[in-house]
């Protein structure tokens, strides 16, 4: 592409289903549904989901070990199979003892192996429901079992990479400089996802920039289709690092410039609904740090 051509190119002007024509300086106004749609577009149902499981997975699991101070006779009054992981089958031993002021107790403890009759527990003097069968463990899982803390903060890590990135596509928006791309290169990769497999789009899009030099910048999307129907697809860049640039439609709520240069989302309103699962997501990790506080 010849530099000539470029600047044409530079000051052409898109309508695309009756929008407003893409143009106009910075910055620019961005309306609130559509700062919505750019900061939450993370995976905040699955960090919401790992958030949950991980607060009702932590009373399950021994986080500290009591001082066990004293020992007491006990009576195991019941015997349950809870389940079986590779290292064996787990057993609920229920079992009652009297402790040292003769005030009767219940407790229980978690065992490899299946045992009644007479047991000897150990326990809290100071806190007599501290206690265990000796040998055994109090909580269902031992502390090995917070490898599972790994994925809900793996999601939280995704949702603030995605945050970060909406933070930049905004900054864009508001003082970015628009320009048209040409679709210079389209191929597809096939993808893993759960078991599932995704084909992606790889585009690449080449543009002018305000000093008659050409960039390109490349997008993967699953959803093509808004990037590859016009021949010039609208674009911002950061004037000055013009490598950052993003298509106007590949972005959450399929944004536009109107005539006033207000950016705003196509589809309309203010997107309340996308604070719903961070909320979630936030106070399911407060509730979690509490409940692990107080245990």
């Amino acid at each position: 592409m010849k530099h000539n051509n470029v600047t044409r190119v530079a000051t052409a002007r898109v309508v695309k289903d009756g929008m407003a024509p893409i143009d106009g300086g910075a910055p620019r106004q961005v309306r609130r549904g559509l700062v919505r749609r750019l900061l939450l577009d993370g995976p905040w149902g699955n960090a919401a989901f790992a958030m949950t499981f991980l607060l009702l997975f932590l009373p399950h699991v021994g986080l500290i070990t009591p001082a066990y101070d004293r020992v007491q006779p006990a009576t195991i009054t019941a015997v349950s199979l809870t389940g079986s992981d590779p290292g064996g089958p787990l057993y609920r031993l229920d079992y009652t003892f009297v402790d040292h002021r003769g005030i009767a107790h219940e407790g229980r403890s978690f065992s490899r192996a299946q045992r009644s009759g007479a047991a000897t527990v150990e326990f809290v003097g100071d806190e007599p429901s501290e206690s265990r069968i000796v040998n055994t463990r109090a909580w269902t899982f031992g502390r090995e079992a917070l490898l599972v803390v790994i994925f809900p903060l793996a999601m939280l890590f995704k949702c603030l990479v995605a945050y970060t990135a909406g933070k930049r596509t905004l900054r864009l928006l508001r003082h970015g400089t628009v320009t048209h791309g040409n679709l210079v290169d389209h191929t597809t990769e096939i993808e893993t996802d759960n078991d599932s497999k995704i084909t992606m789009h790889v585009l690449t899009f080449e543009y002018p920039i305000h000093d008659g030099t050409t960039h390109r910048t490349v997008i993967r999307t699953a959803a093509p289709g808004p990037l590859v129907d016009d021949a010039l697809e609208p674009m911002v860049y950061d004037p000055s690092t013009p490598e950052q640039a993003v298509p106007i439609y590949d972005l959450p709520g399929t944004p536009r410039i109107t005539a006033d240069g207000t950016i705003e989302a196509a589809i309309p309103g203010g997107a309340l609904h996308l604070l719903l699962l961070p909320l979630a997501t936030l106070g399911f990790a407060i509730a979690t740090a509490v409940a692990m506080v107080t245990r």
